[in-house]
């Protein structure tokens, strides 16, 4: 019988392989294909993600699903903690850091999941640099609890930045526009 960790696994790996195909199948219906001659189109890159999703959960799911015998017995293996073996601890003192409990793993991909969702809504209505950077800022307050404004600012506009420069001037591919807004 599977250990409830094992199930566990199973079922995010499907779900998120489920993600995976849906998305794929939206990009596929909705984004065009490149306009020949070699070019990489809109669609490459968001059809390449939804495949790796696909591949990458799946594969977590079968691998979890086909451990056998002491493989699937064997605890995980717990990170390094080197500041209390510095202090001369022994690896049974450490305990977890305060947002490494199962809740807060679940509450972190349902907070992922909200803000590529909201990253596709936002997209389609503010165009790509305005949701790039509502949802870089968001995923860094929220998702990452990052609260030196320095550093969200920083991480918001470069992003952004990086990802226009590399995409729109670079390989000239262009970029979502707007139904409400459109800066680029």
């Amino acid at each position: 019988m599977m250990e409830h960790s094992r199930k566990v696994d199973v079922a995010i790996g499907t779900v998120l392989a489920l993600i995976g195909l849906a998305w794929t199948l939206e990009v596929v219906r909705t984004i065009p294909a490149g306009t020949g001659g070699g070019d990489v189109g809109p669609r490459a890159f968001p059809l390449l993600y939804g495949v790796l999703l696909i591949v990458l959960s799946a594969g977590w799911a079968l691998s979890r699903l086909l451990l056998t015998g002491e493989e699937a017995e064997a605890p995980p293996p717990r990170p390094a903690q080197p500041s209390s073996s510095a202090a001369g601890a022994t690896e049974e003192d450490a305990t977890p850091e305060a947002g490494d409990t199962p809740r807060a793993r679940v509450v972190a991909l349902a907070l992922t999941l909200f803000v590529v969702l909201l990253y596709g809504w936002l997209m389609t209505r503010v165009g790509f640099l305005t949701a790039t950077f509502a949802v870089v800022l968001f995923a860094a307050l929220v998702v990452l609890r990052e609260r030196r404004p320095v550093v969200v600012a920083g991480m918001a506009v470069g992003v952004t930045a990086a990802t226009w420069l590399i995409f729109e001037v670079i390989l000239g591919i262009p970029l979502a526009t707007g139904s409400w807004i459109n800066l680029g």
